[in-house]
């Protein structure tokens, strides 16, 4: 089960919230503005805690946009998912837990994210990240941002997400 927060770029939201118009899925939008509005101010500790997971898993704990998944997801490398919950569930006096990892992969991943990033900032398009939900949802109800993002320029669209 994933707790942390997914920022992703605005192609990787655009991709995800086609797949879902054209899965049918586009139904989803109560569901993610939900989760935005019950995860605004937490931190990744407090989630986990609350027991607030991603709003792409499905009933079974898979992730249900698994094929067009962010770049961060696809970094998330871990073998051993209990010491990933340990490591999530950890106080502050505590030591955190070792959580072993396919580095190898996670920096692969971590790489292709910078480059696309430093691809969009050098072609004059917004380079920020946005968390995922917030950035799907904005996608599905306004239409208009995908070609706000394609005309370049300031990045008002991405306030249009974050004010979503």
């Amino acid at each position: 089960m994933l707790w942390l927060t997914v920022s992703v770029l605005f192609p990787e939201a655009m991709v995800i919230a086609r797949h879902l118009q054209r899965t049918g899925r586009a139904d989803m939008l109560p569901v993610l503005k939900d989760f935005v509005a019950r995860i605004r101010w937490m931190e990744d500790g407090e989630r986990a805690w609350r027991g607030i997971f991603c709003p792409f898993l499905d009933q079974a704990g898979a992730c249900s946009i698994h094929p067009v998944r962010p770049l961060l997801c696809r970094s998330i490398t871990s073998t051993d998912p209990a010491s990933c919950r340990a490591a999530l569930n950890q106080t502050e006096e505590s030591e955190a837990p070792l959580v072993i990892m396919n580095m190898v992969q996670k920096q692969i991943v971590e790489s292709i994210f910078i480059q696309l990033a430093t691809s969009l900032q050098e072609a004059g398009r917004d380079s920020r990240s946005v968390e995922l939900a917030s950035a799907v949802s904005a996608i599905i109800e306004q239409p208009g941002l995908e070609e706000d993002f394609a005309r370049g320029g300031p990045g008002g669209y991405m306030e249009r997400i974050r004010n979503n």
